[in-house]
């Protein structure tokens, strides 16, 4: 179908052995396989969708309005993805590096206006009107609710910023990464509590730092914060309640007593955001959680 519809893109793309290979059933079938640019700025077309008709969707929406319009929800849902991906990596080409999690919410903030062009926009959503309940980031995109929970994690890094001229940035050594693995997985809790609450709604974590503690291989499996590691790879599951280790002391879990049980499954997995000169280089990678009902 996907042929017989785009003759000319599909031609281009074949080039690259992605269309030969979807086809075929290579490709895995939770891989986002073929940029659709054709279709929108950026769309997704996955294995399962093989049979889904573009043609019609572009004949009946228009080709800027079909993948809200028409597309099946989990598509709608891939495509956003996609589109924050493209939205943080222009990010990182104009601020490699924050001064802060404020300057980071900020900065997003206005690259998702621009990348997306939602029809509303805000800061620190109140979930609540008379309850301390806030998100930070919240859109409405085609009807759908988009919560965003954000953390922004570093290492000590001094950073000549072009912008600031001579002033060096410096970001301090935050450290307390058990503390920081807790509350990232708390917040996926909490999106998954706001997406169960309304009918069209979607949420994404996203932690951004330059921190290798958070995305690498733990040495020791016996560590205080076990369940809740967040290293590359990781597979966490729904269901089983996520605690601290036994014997873990008072101040590490102060204000963080509460165990953590999520209602859906999730794989770890950290993208690169920016590589930033310095004598070594330092990396600054990302982790967008996707949540959904």
């Amino acid at each position: 179908m996907l042929r017989e519809a785009f003759p000319k893109e599909t031609a281009r793309l074949s080039r690259k052995g992605d269309i030969d290979q979807l086809l075929a059933g290579e490709r895995p079938r939770d891989e986002l396989i073929i940029d659709l640019s054709f279709v929108n700025t950026f769309a997704a077309y996955q294995l399962e969708y093989r049979d889904y008709d573009f043609e019609t969707a572009l004949k009946k929406d228009g080709p800027h309005q079909c993948e809200h319009a028409t597309l099946p929800s989990t598509t709608k849902a891939s495509h956003l993805r996609m589109q924050i991906a493209q939205a943080l990596s222009k990010l990182a080409s104009q601020r490699p590096v924050f001064c802060s999690e404020a300057d980071f919410q900020h900065s997003l903030a206005w690259r998702l206006r621009e990348e997306i062009r939602p029809e509303r926009i805000r800061l620190e959503y109140s979930l609540e009107p008379k309850a301390n309940k806030r998100l930070d980031i919240w859109m409405q995109v085609g009807g759908q609710q988009v919560a965003f929970e954000l953390k922004y994690k570093t290492r000590l890094f001094t950073y000549r910023d072009p912008e600031r001229g001579a002033m060096d940035l410096q970001l301090r050594n935050q450290s307390a990464q058990d503390q920081a693995r807790y509350d990232f997985l708390a917040d996926i809790k909490r999106l998954e509590d706001f997406v169960a609450l309304h009918s069209n709604a979607i949420g994404y974590a996203l932690l951004l730092t330059n921190d290798r503690q958070y995305w690498r291989m733990p040495r020791h499996k016996d560590t205080c914060d076990a369940a809740f590691r967040i290293h590359n790879g990781r597979r966490i599951e729904a269901g089983p309640k996520l605690d601290w280790r036994a014997g873990t002391k008072r101040g590490t879990k102060s204000g963080r007593t509460a165990s953590i049980t999520l209602g859906h499954s999730y794989t770890i997995k950290w993208e690169t955001y920016a590589w930033v000169p310095d004598r070594r280089g330092v990396e600054f990678k990302y982790l967008l959680v996707e949540v959904r009902s």
